[in-house]
Formats: structure tokens, C-alpha cells, sequence
């Protein structure tokens, strides 16, 4: 612990420490602790102390830093940003290995680790759309979503392999993540039919299962998107709008990022549908397996 909050008080290099800190199997399972996961999000993702357009280029003269130049000891768009934008390569190989080793924590959806799974898996996907970010401001910075260049964001082409890598390698353990959400939901499907009692709980579990896996697939390109991935966007939508009970505070994920989730893709959809009229097999194998679940849901 006196480790732990010794990272707190160094707040430029603290994301990489604390990633390292629950990187160990004898450590990981304590992110079921809603605290500690609390402070894990906050220092990832809360931006820090403002560092003006002006000052982008300014430093301390001196260690430590005088009080007219503490100022300068800050970001101009948070300190993910700048830290995937220097160092990416540590930042998302911690990431990828903390979701791994989530991952072994638990086999069935009613384990009492599938917490951590859940968390790690949206912490995983938040960082990944910082990253996306970058690679598409840097790519094409016309259409990364800015009024304005980002000063002092100048990544050169060895920085963006990093980037480009660091997130083909996330991906992969999105894929095996999403493999995973899928044999729970079915595990929790099956139980239900056998004991109609638990519906309610395990649909909830469900329920917040299915958004995660959204979360997940939520910076795919339509150059990126496969049949499975489809399925399981289309399958997820279906499920939410049947089983969720909205406004009622049940998911883990807030409503309102879920609600972005769903208009984000339905373009990305159209698209790949419209696309893929020519590929008749594809196109009907992705509407076939929606239905099967769509039955499935309903009969249950």
C-alpha cells in the first residue's frame, strides 16, 4: 500500500507505474476493489493540470520546479494523450497484459472475478479510443474530429507504428475478450431456462456483458469489421433493447456512452451491409446468425 500511494504523488509518470503495479497475478484480482478501480480510471483518463497553447513549448529551468514555472508542469490534452503520444509502447503493453491476466481469473459469468474482466476490458477500450485518435489525427487530421491542429501532437512515422501496433496487439485480446462475453452469455442463457428464478439477475449480468462487448468494438473502421463482428454489434443491440431495463442504473457502462455506442455504428452498419450485398453468402450467414439468437432471446 505505501507503494501504491507513493505512484499517486507523481502525477506525470504515475499511469505507467500504477499499470505496472496491478500487472502481477498476485495483484490483478484487487481491481474487484470498486476504490481501487476508481483510482486506476482517474489517473488514466482524468486530463490534469491545463497547459495553455501559449506555454506548449515552455519547461522548468530547474528540479524542482520554481513557483512561476510550475505551470508549465502540465498538458495541453491530458496526460493519456501526451503519454501514448511520447511512450506509447509501455502504456499499451501494460494494458494488454492486465487484460490477459484478467482473463485467467474466471471461466463462468456468475464467477465473483468477472468484475475485474469487466473493467479491465472498458479501461482496455477507453485507452484504445485515445489511441484510434491519434492514429487518425495523425493520418488524416482533416477528419480526426479537431477545429484546430494539436499543438505540440507531432507524431512521426516510427511513433505511429507504435501506436498502429500497440492497438493491432490490443485487438487481438479484444477478440479473445469477446470470445469469452459470448460463451458466458450463452452459459447464462441455458442456466435461465432451468431455473426461471435467477432470470433477473443473470439477465442483468447478461445485459452488462452484451455493452461491453460493444465497448469493445467500438473504434472497428469499416475496412475493419468482419461478419463476427456484425453479428455480435447486431446481436448486442437486439439484446439491450429486449432485456434492459433503461434508467435504472444497472449497467456498469452509463447509458448515455451506451446510447453513443449505438448511433456510432449504425452508419459503420449501413455501410458494410451495403457493401457486402454482392458477397450473398456473408451477407445471409450475419442475418441468419442474428436470428438464431433473436429466437433464442425470445424463447427464453
Amino acid at each position: 500500500s505505501e507503494l501504491l500511494l507513493s505512484y499517486l504523488t507523481v502525477p506525470l509518470l504515475r499511469q505507467p507505474l500504477l499499470l505496472s503495479f496491478f500487472c502481477t497475478r498476485d495483484r490483478v484480482n484487487t481491481l474487484r476493489n470498486r476504490t481501487l478501480q476508481g483510482m486506476l480510471e482517474a489517473a488514466l483518463f482524468e486530463p490534469g493540470r491545463l497547459l495553455f497553447a501559449p506555454d506548449v513549448h515552455k519547461y522548468p529551468t530547474q528540479i524542482p520546479a520554481a513557483t512561476a514555472e510550475v505551470k508549465y508542469l502540465a498538458t495541453p490534452f491530458g496526460i493519456l494523450i501526451s503519454e501514448l503520444a511520447a511512450t506509447p509502447q509501455i502504456v499499451l503493453d501494460q494494458v494488454c497484459t492486465l487484460l490477459e491476466l484478467s482473463l485467467i481469473l474466471a471461466n463462468s459469468a456468475t464467477s465473483e472475478m468477472t468484475d475485474v474482466i469487466l473493467f479491465v476490458s472498458r479501461l482496455a477500450a477507453r485507452v484504445e479510443s485515445h489511441v484510434h485518435f491519434l492514429i487518425r489525427y495523425t493520418e488524416h487530421p482533416e477528419g480526426a474530429g479537431t477545429a484546430y491542429t494539436l499543438e505540440g501532437i507531432n507524431l512521426d512515422a516510427n511513433e505511429l507504428a507504435k501506436l498502429q501496433d500497440g492497438r493491432a496487439k490490443l485487438r487481438r485480446v479484444f477478440a479473445e475478450t469477446l470470445e469469452r462475453f459470448e460463451v458466458w452469455t450463452e452459459e447464462l442463457l441455458q442456466t435461465v431456462t432451468k431455473n426461471a428464478a435467477l432470470e433477473d439477475i443473470y439477465m442483468r449480468i447478461a445485459c452488462n456483458i452484451h455493452a461491453h462487448g460493444l465497448l469493445l468494438l467500438r473504434n472497428l473502421e469499416v475496412h475493419e469489421l468482419q461478419a463476427a463482428d456484425v453479428r455480435q454489434v447486431l446481436s448486442s443491440f437486439m439484446f439491450l433493447s429486449l432485456r434492459h431495463t433503461w434508467n435504472c442504473d444497472y449497467l456498469l457502462i452509463p447509458e448515455p456512452e451506451l446510447f453513443e455506442l449505438f448511433h456510432l455504428h449504425r452508419r459503420l452498419l449501413v455501410r458494410w451491409f451495403t457493401a457486402a450485398e454482392r458477397d450473398y453468402d456473408g451477407f445471409n450467414k450475419v442475418l441468419r446468425g442474428v436470428h438464431g439468437q433473436f429466437a433464442m432471446m425470445q424463447t427464453k
